[in-house]
């Protein structure tokens, strides 16, 4: 999530900007969303397109290069994914300078299918969400980037930084450094450390009912990690989603995603650290989003807004300071 500050932006000439480097249905551009990036829609021969573009104090060309990469490799391989579109002069990637910010845009074509309905898709549809996952971390694992990601370590130092704006975060910022001490001590090999997605989840994935596949996208939270970071991000959507169903759920995406790959069992059952890891980078990026934005007067969406991250702040560091487990 970006800071409020960037959200209260009006990016409409920003976005017509970028968007004139693409061909587009003169008249069709509209804001779509923001949260970390912003989102405006567009129809090109009546086919639905997505603007997406950062701030420079948001995200660098440098990530957004390499986030590119990785999508391209995984389309030549034939993983279902929405790969960028080159403009009219030929790039994935074009900027536009406004009020002494640099903004970067890409377009990405809409995908086939729609946003899963957990509570009327039939078993196949969690078998086939594992196999998914399954095969992502295979692709990922003969990936050899010439843009490298960043790593674990990299985002903890970052949400380090960003808590160290805040003030009375001591407990955070201990727990934090005492998952780095942790992670240290895990094995890392080819097969249960890679590439991951990080946000393989329901609002990230198209829903294909003829053929039961997935098509992913959203990669921009994609870095190095342990493979089962991923799992845990997953298997927690599935809990909150399919409520009576989620025993049955959780065990055919799981054996979906066996029938491909192993999934390291040390690690697995220390689950654990990575939801701490998960609610870490969300708590300081939730402080990081508010911090320096007392504005004169919040809009009306703010208003609503502000007291919901205030909340889940408070939910998040709850979980946070609950006494550390001793990995099994």
């Amino acid at each position: 999530m970006m800071k409020l500050k960037y959200l209260i932006i009006n990016t409409d000439e920003i976005a017509g900007k970028l968007a004139d480097n693409w061909d587009h249905d003169q008249g069709s551009l509209f804001f779509f969303r923001a949260s970390s990036n912003y989102i405006y829609k567009f129809k090109k021969d009546e086919k639905d397109h997505y603007l997406r573009f950062a701030i420079n104090d948001e995200r660098s060309m440098k990530q957004i290069e390499s986030e590119i990469e990785f999508i391209g490799y995984l389309y030549a391989q034939g993983y279902p994914v929405s790969c960028p579109l080159k403009s009219k002069k030929g790039e994935l990637i074009e900027t536009v300078e406004h009020d002494g910010y640099v903004y970067y845009g890409s377009v990405f074509p809409g995908m086939a299918g729609m946003y899963p309905d957990y509570s009327k898709i039939n078993d196949v549809y969690f078998e086939n969400l594992g196999k998914s996952l399954a095969g992502l971390h295979n692709l990922s694992e003969n990936f050899k980037p010439l843009n490298q990601r960043d790593d674990w370590k990299i985002w903890l130092d970052r949400s380090k930084t960003a808590l160290s704006e805040s003030v009375n975060e001591v407990t955070a910022v201990t727990k934090l450094e005492k998952l780095v001490e942790t992670f240290e001590t895990l094995q890392v090999t080819e097969n249960n450390f890679g590439l991951i997605h990080y946000d393989f989840e329901y609002d990230n994935l198209f829903f294909d009912k003829d053929s039961a596949t997935f098509s992913v996208i959203d990669f921009d939270d994609c870095h190095y990690h342990w493979y089962v970071m991923d799992i845990v991000n997953a298997v927690n959507d599935i809990r909150d989603a399919t409520g009576e169903r989620c025993d049955k759920a959780l065990d055919l995406f799981l054996s979906g995603y066996k029938s491909l790959r192993n999934i390291d069992g040390h690690i697995y059952n220390n689950s654990f650290l990575f939801e701490r890891y998960s609610n870490l980078i969300k708590y300081a990026r939730i402080k990081r989003s508010i911090h320096d934005s007392n504005f004169e007067k919040d809009p009306d969406w703010l208003e609503e807004l502000r007291p919901k991250l205030e909340f889940m702040c408070e939910e998040l560091l709850l979980d946070i300071s609950l006494p550390w487990k001793e990995m099994e």
